[in-house]
């Protein structure tokens, strides 16, 4: 069965709006949530943790595995005490040329996403939700970097 110009013509169409959209809010989201991360890793940077207070849903924890003569155990920060540890002063006593915050999104599918950011000190993993029109960090893992 052969497809009339006009019902090709409108197909095309659809698609290329269908696609444009789907471009369009991944490019926004992804713009969202680079943001949302910077707000945490400049946050810390910077001692202001109404920046860091903004990243984070409130129900968030951070994980560390820290391993030692002793053995091996997990260490977690909540929402509270990561604002709390910026507040006092979080990452200020970095220098500024050593300050990287490289942030790459690894993956959003719909309203979650999966980023890192190569700090100072520590490559953390996060995962992000869009929590009420907002992106947030849902989740940390993180471990220090070997000096």
């Amino acid at each position: 069965m052969r497809m009339n110009y006009s019902k090709k013509i409108i197909l095309i169409i659809f698609v290329s709006l269908t696609c444009s959209f789907v471009v369009a809010q991944s490019k926004k989201d992804s713009i969202a949530i680079k943001n949302t991360v910077k707000d945490f890793i400049e946050g810390w940077y910077e001692g202001d943790a109404k920046r860091m207070e903004n990243s984070l849903h409130p129900d968030v924890v951070s994980k560390i595995v820290i391993r030692s003569d002793k053995g091996i155990r997990l260490g977690r920060f909540t929402a509270e005490k990561l604002v709390t540890l910026t507040r006092q002063g979080g990452g200020t006593d970095v220098p500024k040329e050593e300050q990287r915050k490289n942030i790459k999104i690894l993956e959003i599918y719909q309203n979650m996403a999966s980023a890192r950011v190569l700090a100072y000190d520590a490559m953390e993993f996060l995962h992000l939700a869009k929590w009420e029109g907002e992106w947030k960090i849902m989740n940390i893992l993180f471990e220090r970097s070997k000096k």
